[in-house]
């Protein structure tokens, strides 16, 4: 399982570490748009 953000790598690890969500993600995908703009989905 992987998180769709358009936060920055450091950002999102974190918020995973912060959060103790880190063991059930697999790795971020960041975008540098924002949803829910279609190519975020493509």
């Amino acid at each position: 399982m992987i998180i769709l953000t358009n936060s920055s790598d450091v950002g999102i690890t974190a918020q995973l570490k912060n959060s103790n969500l880190a063991q059930y993600f697999d790795g971020s995908l960041t975008l540098k748009t924002f949803k829910p703009d279609l190519k975020v989905y493509d």
